[in-house]
């Protein structure tokens, strides 16, 4: 009868321990499981950027790209023109 008493005195112990870990977990991050906030934002960084480097890459890196959509065209419609 003592085994039984023990072994139901200790289920509910660790019960309690899972609960209340638990309810420490979610305090602990009530921002995100409670409210549905966000947990990190970079909106408040402050980011240096060089405009001039910025807009020169862009120029280059989409200068690139419109060349390599031109070559693909052509292939594609040379491809196509040969198979007719």
């Amino acid at each position: 009868m003592i085994k039984i008493l023990l072994l139901i005195i200790s289920i509910i112990l660790i019960l309690f321990l899972v609960i209340g870990l638990f309810f420490l977990y979610a305090w602990s991050a009530r921002k995100t499981l409670l409210k549905g906030g966000d947990t990190w934002t970079a909106k408040n960084l402050k980011i240096k950027r060089n405009e001039q480097n910025i807009s020169k890459n862009k120029k280059k890196n989409s200068s690139k790209f419109l060349e390599s959509i031109y070559k693909q065209t052509d292939e594609f419609l040379t491809e196509k023109n040969d198979l007719n």
